[in-house]
């Protein structure tokens, strides 16, 4: 990726090659044009000073003579269809060239002792294949020329001219949501990258003032949330202890119990998404994949022999990671709950952490997924309506926060999920 300074050193190259190069035919024109006038001029006084200092001095017995020794000069007899008086083009073959020429002649009408001549002047002109190789020359060297002029301006003025530009990008890398300091950009007497600096000032003050709100709206909407779930939670335990409930009623009870705890789960993980979207995880640290690991796995043991899930970890070498460490429990947390969740009974969970690569590898009730969506919000693998939808969006939204990466691939009957600890270049 090349720098704004830059390309536009190489637009005004390319620009500059394009008009030399579509202008050398009219270039060509006008020096042909030019060359042409001043040939005829030089003919035209050539032919007055002969007729009026040489003429009456050349005795007409002389004539013959005169012509051999200037042939670019002739006296010559009278003929009615030669166009006199305006300077024409003929061609001629020079003896000192070798080879035919193309010439400017002017035919004048004098009296010589009573009878009519011609005074014939003429000069040649320059060969258009010189005259283009010269040309060519000549445009090569105001290219050069131009191309020098560019680069020492490039290097100094332009350097100069957009200095402010770049020290306003180098204020805006310093800016952060999760900082109230606004950058200062420094003054400037350009009206352009001062309306520049006057936008952003203006859009940052009020990106952190949405910002601000943004993340009191989520905590307040959480709070607000929570409590009357709690409340619904509390009184659904209650109404379980009823000894006079039927079995319908029971059953009614059970099946609120358990949308009520799917409510929490979902309020608890749109909360997660919408904290880790605003960067509200930004405390890195490192932090020892290899032990998180085991205790992880430890936790989730009982969980696998109740569901009849083999869970296995295989762990190489030492492991540890520059991260959020609350943030990587809950992307292990919710790989080996679904990995769990979504298996079968009699069903396997293999996980290997290698080096800074985890793979959760599982068995499970359906056949290959869409990679293309499994990260999605709210698509859920299986046709039950026990998950929230969100426990690989999240784990997605993890990767990325820390500029991981997570594929998933399917392979002889088990779903694949490796994620890759190492930062990805931007």
């Amino acid at each position: 990726m090349h720098s704004l300074r830059l390309k536009s050193f190489f637009q005004f190259l390319i620009s500059t090659a394009l008009v030399l190069l579509l202008g050398s035919p009219l270039f060509y024109y006008i020096m042909v044009v030019f060359y042409r006038g001043d040939l005829d001029e030089v003919i035209e006084y050539r032919s007055r000073q002969f007729i009026t200092q040489q003429l009456p001095i050349i005795p007409h017995n002389q004539l013959s003579a005169w012509n051999k020794l200037n042939p670019d000069l002739q006296v010559l007899p009278f003929i009615e269809s030669t166009v006199i008086g305006k300077p024409i083009q003929k061609s001629y073959y020079s003896e000192a060239s070798g080879h035919i020429l193309e010439y400017r002649v002017l035919y004048t009408p004098v009296d010589i002792e009573g009878v009519p001549h011609l005074l014939m002047s003429r000069t040649p002109m320059i060969d258009k294949a010189d005259l283009g190789r010269t040309i060519a020359y000549q445009i090569s060297l105001v290219f050069i020329f131009l191309i020098i002029a560019q680069t020492l301006a490039h290097r100094f003025v332009m350097k100069r001219l957009w200095r402010p530009f770049y020290d306003t990008l180098r204020a805006m890398n310093k800016f952060s949501l999760l900082s109230d300091n606004i950058p200062k950009f420094k003054a400037t007497t350009t009206r352009e990258f001062k309306w520049l600096n006057d936008n952003l000032q203006e859009l940052m003050v009020k990106t952190l003032k949405s910002y601000d709100q943004q993340k009191q709206f989520i905590e307040n909407a959480s709070h607000e949330l929570q409590t009357p779930l709690a409340i619904i939670q509390s009184q659904l335990d209650l109404l379980v202890q009823d000894p006079d409930l039927t079995p319908a009623q029971n059953e009614i009870i059970q099946s609120l119990y358990t949308v009520s705890a799917q409510t929490r789960r979902l309020n608890k993980n749109l909360l997660l998404l919408a904290k880790i979207e605003n960067c509200q995880y930004s405390e890195l640290e490192e932090v020892d994949l290899a032990l998180l690991m085991e205790n992880m796995t430890e936790l989730f043991n009982e969980i696998a022999n109740a569901e009849q899930v083999s869970l296995s970890l295989d762990i190489k070498g030492d492991n540890s990671i520059q991260a959020n460490s609350s943030l990587v429990q809950v992307l292990i947390t919710n790989l080996i709950s679904n990995g769990i969740h979504y298996n079968y009974k009699g069903g396997e969970l293999k996980i290997v952490l290698q080096g800074n690569t985890l793979q959760v590898a599982n068995t499970s009730k359906t056949e290959e997924l869409d990679e293309n969506i499994i990260f999605r919000r709210f698509v859920r693998k299986s046709v039950d309506n026990t998950g929230s939808g969100l426990g690989l969006a999240i784990v997605d939204l993890i990767c990325k926060f820390h500029k991981w990466e997570i594929h998933y691939r399917y392979d002889n009957g088990f779903h694949n999920f490796v994620v890759d600890f190492t930062p990805q270049k931007s």
